[in-house]
């Protein structure tokens, strides 16, 4: 019976099989099913009891493939069946699909899949799918992963009570990536996303990042340990010492702008370890649209027995251009100076830099076109001398000086005009 009714409605449908086996009753396996070029199985097992057939919600206790092949890209191209799918309400105990591959333009994706109680109706519901020897590769890259999910639910929306990922991800560009996520109570909705918590591990060419952190309507908010690779800090940041080997950063991020806040203890030049920055407190802003970066950071700065306190922003784009502004109170000196505070303007790029300095009495301006050679016009104007002695009390210093500053040989050649 089960042979002559297989023969008869699934070749109407354009469904080739080989051989079928068992009973109406409780269950059959049909080998090696092809629907057109779109669909094959190797072996396909159904199992089920008539009685839960027959209810408003039929029920199957268990559907298990065997190299099930997929051509997506059939589906997106096919226009003989562009009528909607409509689909009975069913539910299926257990679903087991092995040596599974779907196809799509230039991808081929290989898992195994596992799912336990599955729903479908005016809402899909799932117990438990898990995804086992998943491989998802085109021609430039290949993810490999593992993924355990529950409580499944779409319904207008879709919500997991729990999601733990494990992906490997090559990349022939970017180089390799793994990632560790376990999150909990994920939501999708009108095109926002929220998970209450999840923590990542990540390692990448570029270093390891370890966070705790939310998603919140596509924004999140993370605590983070980030640990860059050795060879990275010395190409970008090998003029520095002092820096840490793992960084503490508070992270907020949307697909808009990133933007990163670090607590930097001390810094240093290399060639100058005399000069160090302490306490930096730094916040760093990307815009992702018009890819520039702007910072705000306050930091404690130390030249042998000078002490000064510096607020900094500034913006830094694509091309390294930059500009940037710096308040700067002093807070000690071995002797006693005429101010107590002045101002920094810097712009410039890789190839030149433009330097403006005020206090209250005095001006230097200071421009370069090749870093090696350096103008500086300084401006004084009323500076009283006071501070120097109490015999200079009623002496007041006007100069203006023009200088050039070469760096390599070292050469320094200035005109002054000084007036008291």
């Amino acid at each position: 019976m089960l042979p002559y009714l297989a023969n008869k409605y699934l070749h109407d449908y354009e469904v080739n099989y080989s051989s079928i086996s068992g009973s109406l009753v409780s269950g059959f396996i049909i080998k090696d099913v092809q629907y057109k070029n779109a669909i094959e199985i190797k072996s396909l097992s159904v199992k089920y009891n008539p009685l839960l057939l027959i209810r408003p919600t039929p029920k199957i206790s268990f559907i298990a493939t065997k190299g099930l092949k997929v051509n997506a890209s059939y589906f997106n191209t096919d226009k003989e069946d562009e009528q909607a799918l409509n689909l009975m309400n069913f539910q299926v105990s257990k679903i087991t699909l092995l040596q599974s591959e779907v196809s799509y333009e230039d991808k081929i994706i290989k898992f195994d899949a596992f799912s336990k109680s599955l729903f479908f109706g005016n809402s899909l519901h799932v117990d438990e799918l898990i995804l086992k020897k998943t491989s998802i590769k085109d021609t430039h890259q290949e993810i490999n992963l593992s993924l355990t999910s529950e409580n499944i639910l779409y319904e207008k929306s879709l919500k997991l009570s729990k999601v733990a990922l494990k992906l490997d991800l090559k990349d022939d560009t970017y180089g390799n990536f793994q990632t560790d996520f376990n999150g909990s109570k994920i939501t999708y909705a009108n095109n926002l996303a929220n998970i209450e918590d999840f923590t990542m591990s990540l390692q990448s060419p570029y270093g390891k990042l370890h966070t705790n952190a939310k998603l919140k309507d596509n924004i999140i908010i993370a605590k983070a340990k980030v640990t860059p690779k050795k060879t990275l800090i010395e190409e970008h940041l090998g003029s520095i010492t002092k820096l840490p080997k793992t960084f503490n950063v508070d992270l907020n991020a949307s697909s808009q702008k990133i933007s990163i806040y670090t607590k930097l203890e001390e810094l240093s030049p290399k060639h100058e370890q005399n000069l160090t920055a302490k306490n930096t407190l730094l916040h760093v802003n990307y815009l992702v649209e018009k890819n520039v970066f702007d910072f705000k950071a306050n930091y404690d700065l130390t030249y042998q027995d000078y002490d000064l306190h510096v607020k900094q922003v500034g913006t830094v784009d694509q091309n390294l251009s930059y500009q940037s502004s710096l308040k700067t109170e002093i807070l000690k000196t071995p002797m006693k100076l005429p101010i107590d505070s002045f101002d920094i303007a810097l712009d410039g790029n890789t190839s030149f830099m433009n330097a403006d300095i005020n206090s209250t009495f005095v001006n230097i301006k200071t421009k370069t076109n090749n870093f090696k050679e350096f103008t500086i016009n300084t401006d004084i104007k009323a500076l009283p001398l006071n501070f120097i002695s109490k015999e200079f009390k009623e002496d007041v210093l006007f100069s203006k000086s023009s200088s050039i500053l070469q760096i390599s040989p070292f050469n320094l050649k200035s005109q002054v005009e000084v007036q008291d």
